[in-house]
């Protein structure tokens, strides 16, 4: 009788996220925040979906503005040597923001970037206000994870991927999501 070779079945089952940012901020002053997304997995990552949950309340937040300043790219798995040049938004991914009551922004990365492979990096970097009305000394949290990424390319002729959907955590600092 004859038989194949093994085969290795290779998938994206799992995507991480870092989220950093500044310690303290000022109201008026813009800050810098970053969200580091990891691709653990054995396979590429197509159009993740990031979805920040900006902190919001009756004494302060950020939710008046979404994100500003938005640049991305790929790296390699140090996060320092680039896989690709800066992507460019409206062509390689969109950014939406929907204020109160859920005052929420995504970042979708796009097919035309090629997905984001097996050790790969896609970082994000933005800028974010507080809301006019934030009290002085409020702590605040807010819940970044990536919530949906497909295991081929979405678009391509013929493809059936899976569609991987995750919901955010709690936040809990410490936990990677």
């Amino acid at each position: 009788s004859d038989t194949t070779p093994d085969i290795t079945i290779v998938g994206t089952d799992a995507l991480t996220l870092e989220k950093s940012g500044p310690a303290t901020m000022q109201v008026g002053t813009p800050a810098g925040f970053t969200l580091n997304v990891h691709n653990p997995s054995t396979g590429t990552a197509w159009n993740p979906v990031i979805t920040d949950r900006l902190p919001h309340g009756a004494t302060g937040g950020m939710c008046a503005a979404g994100p500003s300043h938005v640049v991305a790219q790929i790296f390699l798995a140090d996060g320092v040597t680039p896989a690709s040049a800066q992507v460019v938004e409206g062509t390689d991914f969109t950014v939406s923001f929907s204020g109160q009551p859920s005052c929420e922004w995504q970042f979708s990365l796009l097919s035309s970037v090629g997905g984001l492979a097996r050790d790969q990096r896609l970082i994000v970097r933005y800028d974010l206000e507080l809301d006019l009305s934030t009290e002085n000394g409020l702590v605040l949290a807010n819940v970044a994870g990536v919530t949906q990424w497909f295991s081929a390319d979405p678009g391509a002729a013929g493809a059936a991927p899976r569609t991987y959907d995750r919901g955010l955590t709690d936040g809990t600092p410490g936990t990677l999501d």
